[in-house]
């Protein structure tokens, strides 16, 4: 998969948002 979720790069800022939240924002986004 990808690195960053939006503008958010998860493998160098690691998991900074909980599961609920990237499901939520992916939903939203896509």
């Amino acid at each position: 998969g990808r690195c960053n979720i939006g503008t958010v790069y998860v493998c160098r800022d690691g998991p900074v948002f909980t599961y609920a939240q990237i499901k939520d924002f992916i939903s939203s986004e896509y």
